[in-house]
């Protein structure tokens, strides 16, 4: 590192103050500590790696190898079903090259088989839990739970209607689609 050793930020004075001078290390959401506009950062273990900050540039061989490895994952997505049979190790091993920011979505997709969930055509499992007879229990704490936590809510609260003089409620718009979906699962366990 450049010289500052990794210690607890929280024992500091003025810490947010410091930290935007750059000048003490951080604790990032892996668990590593770091100190900032350097190029390694340093485990909770005390190994050193080497990371680049956000505002450094990449070299021309970096992105052409990022877009090669992009492309690469393109047409392994594209013929998903075959590589997943007989190039499985090949997946793995991409995997574990880091997949590109770009088409993490899309695989992470493929990887957790969404697409085979996706062309499976509706069976209507919502409608059958919302026709059953939930536990009158439940039914109640799930009303009662709505109108205490979500009263806030705009698309939950209630609104006066004004043709009436205002005196009558209308349902709010969302209400019931909450109670729906809760009742459902509360059918399903």
């Amino acid at each position: 590192m450049t010289g500052v050793k990794a210690r607890d930020p929280s024992s500091v004075p003025g810490l947010e103050t410091m930290r935007a001078r750059k000048y003490l290390p951080y604790r990032t959401s892996m668990g590593f500590w770091a100190v900032n506009n350097t190029r390694h950062i340093q485990s909770k273990y005390h190994q050193q790696y080497k990371a680049y900050p956000d505002n450094k540039k990449l070299d021309p061989r970096s992105i052409s190898q990022l877009l090669n490895r992009e492309k690469k994952w393109m047409e392994m997505i594209r013929q998903w079903d075959l590589n997943m049979q007989k190039n499985y190790k090949k997946v793995r091993s991409r995997c574990r090259k880091g997949i590109p920011r770009k088409i993490r979505p899309l695989a992470w997709h493929y990887l957790c088989g969404g697409q085979l969930l996706m062309g499976k055509p509706d069976t209507g499992c919502y409608a059958e839990f919302l026709s059953r007879e939930g536990d009158p229990k439940y039914l109640a704490d799930i009303q009662k739970d709505i109108d205490r936590q979500f009263f806030h809510e705009m698309f939950l609260s209630r609104e006066t209607s004004s043709t009436t003089g205002g005196e009558e409620d209308k349902p709010p718009p969302g209400k019931q689609a909450l109670v729906n979906i809760l009742k459902a699962y509360s059918v399903v366990n």
